[in-house]
């Protein structure tokens, strides 16, 4: 039996009692449609183009981490609190380690391996941790480590130990440590689930998910004055998906315009809530500004698409050097429908060699497949 944490007549965002029936990933890639748009009105769109709208909403959902490159520089946050300094804490300056201090070692050594993707060596250090958190009963440490593992099985794909594993760190932190549902730590853990449930194709329980999260973040915002900058992340990031998941049930089957209008909305109120927080040139209202111009494309107005993606490269060149590869595919496939063939081919080309540098094998793809289109439609032409 599950149990609600919230009024049934609100959302399932989710349940204490775990397991939930029903990839996190450390750097931000911006959600880009994955396929040529066309100029004509979104309804009239392919059937391709549609099932690369649908592909980018599930792609981008696993992929991005609100909470990463933020101002403050080298921190990496966890759900439950829990901040660590690329300093290690100052721990190498005490001679002795207490047990906490050495729980937090292995915690901090995971999360460096998993950034350098080493899991099977993240799991060896959360093991430990878990280990000496149980002999000495420290139930925080106990919720930290599991709030870990449910973020690095969200990572690797294994959505159902994830989902599992977030609704005992709900369980935890809402009975054994008090914290109230409303509380961001729960609110991001929920959008969490929420992203789970719309990989699995559960959109309508996602699409609720979002929705709560992002109306108690507006409420906490607009109406209780609280404006820091986690709270308006969370903000952010629960509009961006919500907008995403407007996006993606407005492109199945035959198109619906309003929901590709309110996912406009939403995006918009989104980027206002991200740059607030982190600025306008943060890498979350770049992704977020992105998605904008594969909505003005889909919406039919390419022009005003292609002049966002220009702003977007441009801020990439600039502070976000990685994401250059998706943005330049995403240009170079506008440019590609608009029947310029030798821009495409030249961005494209410019985003295969970036995708190499960055080890971006998915937009290395795409852009050979740009490459290939563009050369195929010019000598037909």
């Amino acid at each position: 039996m599950y149990k609600r944490v919230i009024s049934s007549t609100r959302a399932v965002v989710f349940y204490i009692s775990p397991p939930f029936k029903c990839s996190f990933q450390n750097r931000l890639t911006p959600s880009l449609t994955n396929q040529p748009i066309s100029q004509r009105s979104f309804a009239s769109c392919s059937s391709r183009v549609r099932d690369g709208v649908r592909r980018f909403y599930s792609n981008s959902a696993s992929r991005f981490n609100y909470f990463n490159g933020q101002k403050g520089g080298n921190t990496r946050r966890t759900a439950v609190g829990l901040g660590f300094s690329m300093s290690l804490l100052g721990f190498f300056e005490k001679k002795e380690l207490t047990v906490e201090d050495q729980i937090l070692m292995e915690m901090k050594r995971a999360i460096l391996a998993i950034q350098k993707g080493e899991i099977k060596e993240a799991e060896g250090h959360l093991e430990k941790a878990w280990q000496m958190s149980s002999d000495e009963a420290l139930e925080k440490a106990k919720t930290q480590i599991l709030d870990i593992r449910a973020n690095l099985a969200f990572q690797v794909g294994d959505l159902d130990a994830a989902e599992k594993l977030f609704k005992t760190v709900c369980q935890r932190l809402v009975y054994h440590q008090a914290v109230g549902v409303r509380e961001n730590s729960i609110i991001e853990i929920s959008i969490k689930l929420s992203q789970i449930l719309a990989l699995k194709g559960n959109y309508e329980d996602s699409i609720s998910g979002f929705q709560y999260c992002a109306q108690t973040q507006r409420e906490k915002i607009e109406k209780e004055g609280v404006d820091d900058e986690d709270t308006l992340l969370l903000a952010a990031w629960s509009l961006h998906s919500l907008a995403q998941a407007y996006l993606g049930r407005g492109t199945q089957g035959q198109m619906d315009l309003n929901l590709v209008r309110r996912a406009s909305d939403l995006a918009k109120e989104a980027y206002i809530y991200a740059s607030k927080a982190i600025g306008p040139d943060s890498q979350q209202a770049l992704a977020i500004n992105s998605d904008l111009a594969s909505i003005l494309a889909l919406q039919g107005d390419v022009d005003a698409a292609l002049a966002k993606y220009k702003e977007c490269e441009a801020l990439a060149a600039e502070k976000h050097t990685y994401l250059q590869p998706a943005i330049h595919v995403n240009t170079g496939t506008l440019y590609l429908q608009k029947g310029n063939y030798d821009e495409a081919e030249r961005l494209c080309k410019e985003a295969k060699k970036l995708a190499k540098r960055y080890k971006d094998k998915e937009s290395a793809t795409r852009a050979e497949e740009c490459i290939v289109r563009s050369t195929k439609l010019r000598d037909n032409k």
